[in-house]
């Protein structure tokens, strides 16, 4: 099943106070082991991070009344491994949990242009730990025919690897994702 969607990230104890728009895109596979109680992992690429809003100053250090931002990005490559449930035939609500694990790819630390200033972007990915895993969940509705099956959920990550060997923030990332694809490997679903 091919999955996407945006979400909302933070780093929990981070100096930077506002949550950052990220993504999660991937593949998604399924096998059923009864008709209720399923095991999902998938491959996704996963946008995390955070932000923070300032006020553009002048060589003299005013204000100049310009707004800009910059931004914290860490995309990771994620692999979750969760046992789920559903209730319902055709139309299943649907819970999964379990842990996950990823592989950072690039992070970067982005400054926004003020006046007379450029865009800046820092690339610091040998400065992190280049793993993470943690816990992750799922929750929503998933619709099943004999040929495709469509999903709607919420899927959340709370990584417990610190980004920094001290006290460094840890990740967290709440998407809502939309998926097409087959029906779960090992079951048929319903006519």
């Amino acid at each position: 099943m091919l999955t996407g969607g945006p979400g909302l990230s933070t780093l929990i104890g981070s100096a930077y106070p506002q949550p950052l728009i990220g993504y999660n895109v991937g593949i998604r596979s399924e096998l059923a082991l009864t008709n209720v109680v399923w095991l999902s992992t998938g491959l996704y690429l996963e946008r995390k991070g955070v932000s923070l809003a300032f006020e553009c100053t002048n060589l003299a250090g005013q204000s100049t009344g310009v707004q800009s931002a910059s931004h914290d990005d860490f995309y990771y490559a994620s692999l979750p491994v969760t046992p789920g449930f559903a209730i319902g035939d055709r139309l299943k609500f649907l819970f999964e949990v379990g842990p996950y694990f990823a592989v950072l790819i690039r992070q970067q630390d982005v400054h926004e242009a003020c006046p007379g200033v450029p865009r800046r972007v820092y690339r610091g990915t040998s400065f992190f730990p280049r793993g993470d895993f943690g816990a992750t969940a799922l929750t929503g509705c998933k619709f099943e025919t004999s040929r495709m099956q469509f999903l709607l959920a919420i899927r959340s990550e709370l990584g417990l690897v610190r980004l920094s060997p001290w006290t460094g923030p840890r990740t967290f990332l709440a998407t809502l994702i939309g998926g097409i694809g087959v029906p779960m490997l090992g079951k048929r679903g319903p006519e």
